[in-house]
């Protein structure tokens, strides 16, 4: 199922987005975290989140559940108290792994104790880009976003994320660079684009050399070259890093931001 564009993703009816707001499909296991941290979580501390989130006619003795509950009326209000919990509970990190789950817009950073988006805006826009010029890199690109960011956890595979990621660089470059091989492959044009950088042009800060580095990044995936009893399974770290860099190597492409130089 990993490969398995919805219907109205296809047709254009709807853009494939993720989870916003409160997630209510997760509603039942976020409860559960609160009652679990409620029991040891100060009044005070509740009544000081109160106060900065401007919840100016709540209960000075209530507790942390009493604040959820009230914070649900508005969306947003829940994640900010979502955030101020995750901050001072022994648990908070188990933030994280719930909107993880669902793969919401917002992921917990464990680091920082706050939520951040958990993609850019300008590589969607980019993604969206390379959807309109090329439906052949972008239908890659497409199965390669949906492999990492399907909102069914059971149906995330990185490996299939890397894969279409490395279809989507031969298919973008390989007319390009190397049009006259019915077999490219991502190694090829690498090798072409690194022995061959005069044949080229781009305005991009450190020119041709910049985009083969970029391609040396993505590399294959794990276990390529390896039987199924002894591949290594890649990570979704790093085939979301693998996935925007591709974005942005595809959208030099498809633009074009490299072309062949003039005889």
């Amino acid at each position: 199922m990993s490969d398995f564009v919805p219907f109205s993703v296809r047709e254009g009816h709807r853009e494939f987005t993720f989870v916003q707001g409160f997630p209510p499909a997760l509603a039942n296991r976020i409860h559960r975290w609160i009652n679990k941290i409620d029991v040891l979580f100060p009044v005070d501390v509740v009544e000081s989140m109160a106060l900065s989130l401007q919840i100016m006619d709540f209960d000075r003795y209530a507790t942390l559940n009493n604040l959820f509950s009230h914070a649900l009326q508005d969306s947003t209000l829940a994640l900010d108290v979502l955030e101020l919990s995750a901050k001072h509970a022994a648990e908070g990190e188990k933030i994280a792994e719930f909107f993880d789950l669902c793969k919401h817009e917002y992921k917990f950073d464990t680091k920082l104790y706050k939520f951040v988006p958990r993609v850019l805006s300008s590589q969607v826009e980019a993604l969206k880009a390379v959807l309109s010029q090329n439906e052949i890199v972008g239908g890659a690109l497409l199965k390669a976003w949906l492999a990492l960011f399907t909102h069914r956890e059971t149906e995330r595979d990185p490996n299939v994320c890397w894969h279409s990621c490395i279809k989507a660089l031969e298919a973008a470059y390989a007319p390009l660079v190397t049009p006259n091989d019915a077999k490219p492959t991502l190694g090829k044009i690498r090798a072409a684009l690194r022995d061959g950088s005069a044949k080229f042009v781009t305005p991009l800060t450190g020119g041709v050399d910049f985009i083969v580095a970029a391609l040396e990044l993505v590399g294959y995936e794990p276990g390529r070259h390896q039987d199924g009893k002894t591949a290594k399974a890649a990570t979704e770290e790093q085939a979301e890093m693998v996935l925007f860099t591709t974005i942005t190597l595809c959208s030099f492409a498809v633009s074009p931001l490299i072309s062949r130089a003039a005889p």
